[in-house]
């Protein structure tokens, strides 16, 4: 279970100098896999999210939100569909 925290101690955040279209000014846009991994991170038990997030130099509240999303469920880009039933009215 701890084996996810030790890979992410290896790990070393930098800033692309490369402007991306559609990127955000100001605020850094993580990759995919990072967020993911540290969300998982911590959810272990005995984690400490703050912790966690000072060593992997991110902001507390970010690695929260990420935490929440991923034990949320399905996502925007899951493929679920919102269905609209409708109740027939019986006249038989």
């Amino acid at each position: 279970m701890m084996s996810i925290i030790f890979d992410l101690m290896d790990t070393t955040l930098s800033e692309s100098s490369e402007k991306k279209p559609g990127s955000r000014a100001g605020r850094p846009n993580y990759p995919r896999e990072l967020r993911d991994r540290l969300a998982a991170a911590a959810c272990e038990p005995g984690v400490s999210v703050a912790r966690l997030a000072r060593e992997s130099g991110i902001n507390a509240n970010m690695l929260y939100t990420w935490r929440r999303r991923a034990s949320s469920g399905p996502t925007r880009n899951s493929g679920a569909v919102m269905v609209r039933i409708r109740r027939l009215s019986s006249t038989m």
